[in-house]
């Protein structure tokens, strides 16, 4: 169920360096770059963080950003798209890396690898849309308003199950290794008595 390519990519180093790359990029663009600008021009959340938001709503915050808020706001979604490809290969090659180790090769939680991919489709789909309504503004954009705010929702909820779900794979990996390192500590010791 874990492709066998991904298998083969996901070793330890390439885990580490994904992650390191992502987190590095994530920690430049949150704080250098335009986010906090564009928190304070609209009163607080953006867009891709709020659930269940509608054309009204989107409308509404486009329009208190001002031309140059979304201006930047456009800026934000192209680098926002680099965030979400290298927050998904991380999370697929963490998963992959995890899951290969701690079930069994048909086991269907295997299928969860796909869960950060499903996470990065959504945030990908959903940049495209905010930048088609902010192409469009001021004009009633109702059809991607809309359909920006369900697909922004969807990758909230998918990715509050996938992160937790990676973090316990790597906790249950340690859990097991260490597990494994105490058990040969002591065979040695029990055959010998």
């Amino acid at each position: 169920m874990i492709p066998t390519w991904l298998q083969k990519i996901a070793t330890g180093h390439a885990v580490v360096i994904a992650l390191i790359l992502w987190l590095g990029y994530a920690m430049l663009f949150f704080t250098l770059g335009p986010y906090s600008t564009l928190q304070s021009a609209g009163g607080g959340d953006l867009l891709e963080e709020t659930f269940g938001y509608g054309t009204t709503e989107a409308q509404e915050r486009l329009r208190v950003l001002a031309e140059d808020g979304r201006n930047t706001y456009g800026k934000f979604q192209l680098l926002d798209a680099l965030n979400a490809v290298l927050m998904t290969v991380a999370f697929t090659l963490s998963l992959a890396f995890t899951l290969s180790r701690l079930l069994a090769a048909r086991n269907p939680l295997r299928l969860l690898v796909y869960l950060p991919v499903l996470v990065g489709a959504c945030e990908l789909i959903e940049n495209s849309l905010l930048l088609a309504m902010l192409s469009r503004f001021p004009s009633e954009a109702t059809a991607a308003g809309k359909f920006a705010g369900l697909v922004t929702s969807a990758k909230l909820v998918v990715a509050f199950v996938a992160l937790p779900i990676t973090v316990l794979s790597f906790v249950a990996l340690g859990i097991k290794a260490l597990r494994d390192r105490s058990k040969a500590k002591h065979e040695p010791h029990s055959e010998g008595r």
